[in-house]
């Protein structure tokens, strides 16, 4: 590239300074974008729809996971709660707790688990609005 302009007319031959830059004509600019720019932002989009579809997959991977094993634990925990009433009840198992510690005890556990199981598949089935 020159430090000259190149003028229709031979032999003239301006320097190029900032005071004719004014006399540049500004480059035509469109309000669509030209095929580099449409074909990149193609390519983005697809990479982001990729990105969304691998996202909701690991997620039902997960949601799956977290599901199976949030029910095995509240189904051992109603079963150990089940069995700890009838050991009592029958007191095959020298297992002599009060009522009051029965009663207290079951309660405040199942309702421990329960809570556990409830935040567990609100968080991990919850609806996207």
């Amino acid at each position: 590239m020159s430090l000259f302009n190149d003028d229709s007319k031979p032999g003239s031959r301006l320097p190029v300074s900032f005071n004719n830059l004014k006399d540049i004509p500004p480059l035509a600019s469109s309000s669509e974008p030209d095929a580099y720019t449409r074909q990149h932002k193609e390519d983005l989009e697809h990479q982001h729809h990729a990105q969304k579809i691998k996202h909701e997959r690991d997620e039902h991977q997960e949601r799956i996971k977290y599901a199976n094993k949030i029910y095995r634990l509240s189904v051992i925990w109603l079963a150990v709660v089940i069995l700890m009433v009838i050991a009592n009840g029958i007191a095959i198992i020298p297992l002599s707790l009060d009522n009051s510690v029965v009663i207290t005890l079951l309660t405040t556990t199942t309702a421990t688990v329960l809570g556990l199981f409830i935040s567990v598949l609100n968080y991990l089935f919850y609806r996207k609005k």
